[in-house]
């Protein structure tokens, strides 16, 4: 199946789901024209996230835990999967094409767990100093999760 573009494609599986795709570029590869993409698909920009990141505490957890990913999907190369430290659910699917990891694919904005992901919000809010209450309002608009096996395929479809 041939899309127009990347953006094309992220758009059709992430409309009217609640879920956000995002590309971590590692080499470049998304400066072909055919896979640019906006900012919005490079890096975690749904409700909930913004509002996680509202004071510089807040973003700067994002960023690191973000860090955190980026380095394990580039040592080991291989999917894997977990909660943000506000307690979303992501898959993270390393694309390696030649012997190297050239992007990472995260699949998010997933609530896996309702309780669990209003207990993280309240345990990272306590450091970040972002309203909880903001946090926890962008919870309807997420994902309800489906299925591990779900968000591989989707990664694969995007690899």
């Amino acid at each position: 199946m041939a899309y127009e573009s990347l953006e094309t494609l992220l758009r059709l599986l992430c409309t009217g789901s609640g879920l956000h795709i995002c590309i971590h570029d590692v080499s470049g590869l998304l400066e072909q024209s055919a896979l640019a993409l906006p900012f919005s698909y490079k890096m975690h920009a749904s409700g909930f996230c913004d509002a996680a990141k509202e004071t510089a505490a807040g973003l700067d957890l994002c960023m690191r835990c973000k860090a955190r990913s980026n380095q394990k999907a580039v040592r080991f190369g291989t999917w894997f999967d977990g909660f943000c430290a506000y307690g979303l659910y992501e898959l993270v699917h390393p694309v390696t094409i030649g012997g190297a990891v050239r992007c990472i694919i995260y699949i998010g904005n997933i609530i896996a767990d309702r309780d669990r992901t209003v207990e993280m919000i309240h345990r990272a809010t306590r450091i970040t100093k972002v309203d909880p209450e903001r946090v926890t309002a962008r919870i309807p608009a997420a994902q309800t999760f489906v299925s591990q096996p779900h968000y591989r395929a989707m990664a694969r479809l995007i690899d």
